[in-house]
């Protein structure tokens, strides 16, 4: 495990944090939930295993979904989070932004709205 989650200074922030967390809930759901820019039909994990690929006779990329378990309407973060949370903890140092740019532009560029990476 990295240096940051074995300090002793990350139990007490966690143990506060939490208490947050569940103390402003249902604000957090409303406030994941209020802005249908940032809602969209997706399986929770988006893990690359959830579909296939193929070129169709115009050599057009098309994909199938065959993991319908936990698909619904949900906030993209829930999306993002369940691809990312297995990666290595090098890739979220080192390409965080860079990935969370990729996906906005990929998602505006195929007719999603242009959403703020913050």
């Amino acid at each position: 495990m990295p240096d940051t989650v074995r300090s002793p200074e990350l139990w007490p922030r966690l143990k506060h944090e939490a208490r947050l967390f569940l103390k402003h809930e249902a604000a957090i759901k409303h406030y994941l939930q209020a802005d249908a820019d940032y809602i969209a039909l997706c399986h929770w994990n988006t893990n690359i295993d959830n579909g296939w690929f193929w070129r169709d006779e115009d050599d057009e990329l098309q994909c199938g979904l065959m993991d319908w378990g936990r698909v619904r309407q949900l906030n993209l973060t829930f999306a993002i989070w369940g691809c990312l949370n297995a990666a290595p903890f090098k890739l979220w140092d080192e390409h965080l932004e860079e990935l969370l740019q990729l996906f906005v532009e990929e998602y505006h560029e195929h007719g999603g709205p242009l959403l703020d990476t913050a």
